[in-house]
């Protein structure tokens, strides 16, 4: 017994309709996958967009300026320059995303975090020697005071110059992910001389181990 397929009318139709269906559910499958990407991508870009805007903000409230004010000091316990307060959460964007730095380039990643971190240990400087400066000049007068402070001033404005290199390095790899012009009227760092900053920050090294090798008292 011999069997012959035959495609009927009825039979072309419903293939057919199987075939549209199948496409269908294919294209519908992949206009979900291309708009996970893009949300993702949009995801990415906000994020990176608002990281770059708080780094440049600390930039402008704590280092824009201020290395070349404290450049002039001569070491005068009683010339002791302050500094500036800081947030209650000075990096609240920092914090707050840290599960999404893994959506961002390795590169990117690096250069973030070494700067938050480089910048936590500043901000802690900062606030130990304001307290010291605050007992000195308003509180007991301790000279023990004002010695320390004027010891931990060198390594506060040492700092200086390397975390500024590294919040210009963060903003622009930032703003580069962020489609943001990396222009100094838009990124304040954006502004900063890199090669200016490699001789500030290699200079201050030397400082500090000139003064690091003085003989205590």
């Amino acid at each position: 017994m011999q069997f012959e397929a035959k495609l009927t009318l009825d039979g072309l139709m419903t293939l057919i309709a199987g075939l549209i269906a199948f496409a269908a559910v294919q294209l519908q499958m992949w206009h979900q996958r291309r708009a996970s990407r893009q949300e993702q991508e949009n995801h990415k870009r906000a994020v990176a967009k608002a990281l770059l805007f708080e780094v440049d903000d600390f930039y402008s409230n704590h280092l824009r300026g201020v290395y070349d004010h404290f450049r002039s000091f001569d070491g005068a316990i009683e010339k002791l320059p302050g500094v500036t307060g800081m947030a209650p959460r000075p990096f609240a964007v920092y914090d707050g995303n840290t599960e999404s730095l893994g959506t961002l380039p390795d590169e990117v990643v690096r250069s973030v975090v070494v700067f938050y971190d480089t910048a936590r240990r500043h901000l802690s400087m900062n606030r130990d020697y304001r307290e010291l400066l605050r007992e000195y000049q308003y509180g007991t007068h301790s000279p023990e005071a004002g010695q320390e402070a004027s010891q931990l001033f060198f390594y506060v404005r040492g700092s200086i110059p390397g975390l500024t290199r590294l919040s210009y390095e963060a903003c622009m790899k930032l703003a580069r992910l962020s489609y943001v012009p990396f222009r100094k009227d838009v990124v304040s760092v954006a502004g900063e001389d890199p090669q200016r900053l490699a001789k500030d920050e290699e200079a201050e090294a030397n400082r500090c181990k000139a003064h690091e090798s003085r003989p205590r008292n």
